[in-house]
């Protein structure tokens, strides 16, 4: 893993693969978590654009992401759920997947 920082002309890289630091530890699993989440927003949306029979496998993917806790903050998929739940262009199995995980989320 690689954390940068930069500031004005000063730069400072750390790179390791595993750390004894807890912070450090946790920074890294949280960066992982906002990518993540970042990554599979994105691909929701592809494929709601453009390979809606995607969708069932994405929401396959997400359930797995929110059981083992690799999300950053789920509460902001909440508004993306309610829209799939909704959108007629993706299947009914990937919507009424979407209703369950935001069952989930909500509770």
């Amino acid at each position: 893993m690689r954390l940068k920082m930069e500031q004005g002309t000063r730069q400072r890289v750390a790179e390791f693969n595993w750390t004894h630091n807890d912070n450090a530890a946790a920074l890294i699993a949280e960066y992982r978590r906002v990518a993540d989440q970042a990554i599979l927003v994105f691909d929701i949306s592809v494929a709601r654009e453009n390979q809606p029979l995607n969708s069932p496998k994405l929401m396959e993917q997400l359930e797995s992401l929110l059981k083992r806790g690799g999300l950053s903050d789920p509460h902001q998929l909440v508004s993306l759920l309610n829209e799939i739940t909704t959108d007629e262009h993706l299947p009914l199995i990937a919507r009424n997947h979407a209703k369950r995980l935001l069952k989930q989320i909500e509770k």
